[in-house]
């Protein structure tokens, strides 16, 4: 898994939905409506994960947010768990500052090395809005 913490504060199903797309600058959200009540505790994993559906579940999150999900896997989280599937470049396009700064602390003793952080997108899928 790769996160599961709790929300400051609980959250209804579509003010939870508002603060993942606005957080991730993720336009649009595919997801499945989890159980009824509000959005506390939350698992995250970037990148592809769905398989990771009954672990998110088994640690009683109310919602999941992951990228790359399967039609059938909406419909296992349907009722269960808020499952939603935010874009597999939104979910990791966060980590590269992370990246950035721990490669730069491991190389620190190289004055010579610069770790340069590509500011452009590399997102293959584009969005038709009709």
């Amino acid at each position: 898994m790769g996160a599961i913490g709790e929300l400051k504060k609980p959250m209804t199903k579509d003010e939870f939905l508002d603060f993942v797309s606005k957080n991730l600058n993720a336009k649009n959200l595919r997801y499945s409506n989890g159980r009824k009540g509000t959005i506390k505790r939350v698992a995250v994993c970037g990148g592809s994960c769905s398989d990771l559906l009954n672990t998110a579940s088994k640690l009683n999150a109310d919602a999941f947010i992951t990228a790359d999900v399967k039609y059938h896997s909406f419909q296992d989280a349907e009722g269960k768990i808020l499952f939603i599937d935010a874009g597999h470049y939104e979910t990791e396009i966060h980590s590269i500052d992370e990246l950035k700064k721990r490669l730069e602390f491991f190389l620190n003793k190289e004055k010579s090395i610069k770790v340069y952080k590509y500011r452009g997108s590399t997102n293959p899928i584009i969005f038709y809005n009709n």
